[in-house]
Parts: structure tokens; C-alpha cells; sequence
């Protein structure tokens, strides 16, 4: 009995000290020149590290006769973590000055969602920026016309570090981005960035269907011969790649400018989101998020394309001997004219064996037969008889026929036993 009461006092005791909480109310350090307050609740870990815990309140405001500035932020944590409504608005007038003597007004407005750190539902984002001069007249500064440096809406859909559902970018004074997505962020529906003219790409499950300019549509024949069951060019894998892993995707560049601004939020220094870490070297911050997923299709080939193809590549490591060998033999005997003949003829072979290479590379990553015809015409030439090839057996064979003759042209000469 006396031991069980000992263990409920610990527990009672452990709990207590467990979710003792401190208030902090004060300056609050923000990277500003203009100092900023906040208030909010923490208890510490057992290293004694500081965890945010409850309502959050930050604000900054300065006012005087030359400009206005006012930033605030709240929201709730749980564990250290976002979770729920967040807010946060940045608003100045007359704040900055330029090297042309341009003033500027700013507008910010972010209202997000978070659960357990990362990302949740909708996002709404709104950037208005202004400049003007001032100019003197009659004793008195009088304003100049506002001239709009930018003007943007934000709409994106979060699940976890995910984006999903729909993004829309309106900037008013530059392009206009539309895309759909999936719950798992693949791309399904239209997409189209919208500047002079209108760009727009249509996938269907992940998968390009069609895209055009205006009222241009151009129908991709990958989809066409995926979707057509009957053809023999329908098995195929789907690669899953993101439009955010390419290099300048002016999306996530909105997202991290725009959304993630640090000016703006603060991230770096009120912590508590799961898709953003410090760059210690750099100090930078480093976004990780995901979605804007689409698939690429690539063919699998059948058993005997693979071993068309596989006799190909012997004859090329052939080749490719036979030139190391008769390169022995010349610095054995240089002099000796058979071997230079037997020289050029195998760097015939090898170009040959090259633009060979090209071929079956398209060939493996185009499950359309028009298709491979169109890339290796601009990138490897053109193949004997290709307007008459109809499958892409056909035109297998036709790569490997060309093979066929190098080989014969230098068995003729007994370059091999």
C-alpha cells in the first residue's frame, strides 16, 4: 500500500513539473530595426530547451509625421508546433526610400492553417506594394501618381507538406497561374499560366493529355498510345517526377518569395513549422514541400525488343575491342599501312555505332512511333525507309539492320575471327 502511494505522489509530481508553464510577455527579437513585443506561454524540456505552448501575439507598430508601420502575427502552438489559425499582416506607408527617391506602401495579408506544424487546408495570400515621390511644391510635399509594383493573390491547398486540390496565382501586374490537383498532389485537370497569351497543359491522373497556346491544342501521342489498349505500345511504367524539382519553377518560386517571405512571417524566428529549416552555413531558410506531381511515361519493352537490343549493344562493345586491339597493333608496327586502313574503317564503324546509340535511346523513352520519328529526325537523322516504317517493331529492325551492315562491312575485312 505504501509503495502504490509513492508512485501516485512521483506521478502527480512528474506531471506537475511537466506541465508547469511560464509566460512570456516582452521585446521580441525580429531581425528589425523597429523592435517588436509579444506574448505567449512555454514550459521547458528536459534539456531546458524552450517550448511554445498556447496563444501566440506578436506585434510591431511605430507611427510618426514621416511614416507608418504596423506588423502583427497570432496564432497557436501545441508542443512547439503550429496548430490552427494562424494570421499574420504587414502593412507600412511611406517606410522605405529608394536610391530614385521612390517611397513605398506596403500591404501584406496571409491567413493560413496549420496542423501540428505543417501546412493545412487553405491558404490566403495578398501582397499589395506601391512606390511614389514626393515632390515640393509651394512649401507643401505633395504626392505623385502611385505607380503599382505589385499586386498579388495567392490561393493554395495544403495536406501535410503537400500541396493538393487547386493553386491559383493572380498577379495583376504579371502572369496568372492555374493548376488542379489531386489529394496526393498529382496533377489532374487543367493547368495554365496565362501572361500575353495563354499557355495551358491538360493531364489526366498525372498524365500530359494535351497542351496548346490560345486555341491551339496539341494532342500527346504518348497518352493517345497509353490509352489505346489494342496497340502493342501500350505497356508502359509511369515515372512520378514534381515541376518543383526543376530548376527556375516560377510556382515554388511564388511560394518561397511570396508565402514564406521572412519579412513578412517571421519564420526564422517564432519557429514552430515543420517544412522550414535553417541553412546553418548560409543562414537561408530551406522550404520543404511536395505536390505538382506528374507521371512520365516510359516504355517497358517486351522480351524481344530487349534482345534486339541487347545484340546491338554487343556488336558496339565489338567494335570498340576491335579498336583497342588494331590501336596495340599500330604502336607495335606503325608503320604498317593495314592497320591504319583497319583504323579508319573501325572510327567509321563507331560514329556509325554512335548515331546508332541515339536511336535506341529515344526508342526506349517514346512508347509513340511518330514520336520517335520526330526526335531522332532533329537529333540522330533520319533511318533508311522511315516513312514506310509503320510499327515500332519495324523500326527496330531498321536500327538494327544499320548495326547489321557495319558489322558485315568489317567482317569483310576480317576485323573479327
Amino acid at each position: 500500500m505504501k509503495t502504490a502511494l509513492i508512485i501516485v505522489i512521483n506521478f502527480f509530481v512528474i506531471l506537475s513539473f511537466a506541465q508547469k508553464t511560464e509566460r512570456f510577455n516582452g521585446e521580441f527579437f525580429n531581425g528589425d530595426k523597429i523592435k517588436g513585443n509579444a506574448s505567449y506561454t512555454f514550459y521547458r524540456d528536459n534539456n531546458n530547451k524552450q517550448i511554445k505552448e498556447g496563444t501566440f501575439r506578436y506585434s510591431a507598430r511605430e507611427k510618426n509625421d514621416k511614416y507608418r508601420y504596423s506588423h502583427s502575427i497570432s496564432g497557436n502552438y501545441n508542443k512547439g508546433l503550429k496548430n490552427g489559425k494562424w494570421t499574420y499582416n504587414y502593412s507600412t506607408k511611406d517606410y522605405k526610400q529608394d536610391n530614385d527617391g521612390y517611397y513605398y506602401s506596403i500591404n501584406v495579408e496571409l491567413n493560413s492553417q496549420y496542423d501540428n506544424g505543417y501546412p493545412s487546408g487553405k491558404w490566403l495570400y495578398n501582397s499589395k506594394i506601391v512606390k511614389y515621390k514626393k515632390i515640393l511644391k509651394k512649401g507643401k510635399y505633395k504626392k505623385t501618381n502611385l505607380v503599382d509594383v505589385k499586386d498579388i493573390n495567392i490561393t493554395i491547398n495544403w495536406i501535410k507538406n503537400r500541396l493538393v486540390d487547386s493553386l491559383i496565382i493572380n498577379n495583376k501586374i504579371g502572369e496568372s497561374i492555374y493548376v488542379t490537383m489531386d489529394n496526393e498532389g498529382i496533377m489532374n485537370g487543367e493547368f495554365y499560366f496565362l501572361d500575353e497569351q495563354k499557355e495551358f497543359w491538360y493531364y489526366d491522373d498525372g498524365i500530359l493529355k494535351n497542351k496548346g497556346i490560345d486555341t491551339n491544342i496539341i494532342v500527346n501521342k504518348e497518352f493517345k498510345s497509353y490509352n489505346t489498349f489494342s496497340s502493342p505500345d501500350t505497356k508502359a511504367k509511369k515515372i512520378k517526377k514534381s515541376l518543383l524539382s526543376r530548376n527556375g519553377c516560377i510556382i515554388a518560386k511564388y511560394i518561397k518569395d511570396e508565402i514564406f517571405n521572412p519579412d513578412y512571417t517571421l519564420y526564422r524566428y517564432i519557429g514552430g513549422d515543420k517544412i522550414i529549416a535553417t541553412d546553418k552555413s548560409t543562414n537561408k531558410i530551406k522550404l520543404t514541400f511536395k505536390g505538382l506531381y506528374y507521371y512520365k511515361l516510359k516504355p517497358i519493352l517486351s522480351e524481344k525488343e530487349g534482345e534486339i537490343i541487347k545484340s546491338i549493344v554487343a556488336d558496339n562493345e565489338k567494335v570498340r575491342q576491335a579498336e583497342w586491339l588494331t590501336n596495340q597493333q599500330i604502336l607495335k608496327n606503325p608503320k604498317k599501312a593495314k592497320y591504319k586502313e583497319d583504323k579508319k574503317r573501325i572510327v567509321r564503324a563507331l560514329k556509325e555505332f554512335d548515331n546508332i546509340d541515339c536511336f535506341l535511346n529515344y526508342y526506349k523513352n517514346y512508347l509513340n512511333l511518330d514520336n520517335i520519328k520526330i526526335v531522332t529526325r532533329t537529333n540522330c537523322g533520319e533511318l533508311n525507309n522511315t516513312a514506310l516504317l509503320r510499327s515500332k517493331e519495324e523500326y527496330l529492325d531498321e536500327i538494327r539492320h544499320k548495326a547489321d551492315q557495319q558489322m558485315k562491312i568489317l567482317k569483310a575485312y576480317n576485323q573479327f575471327k
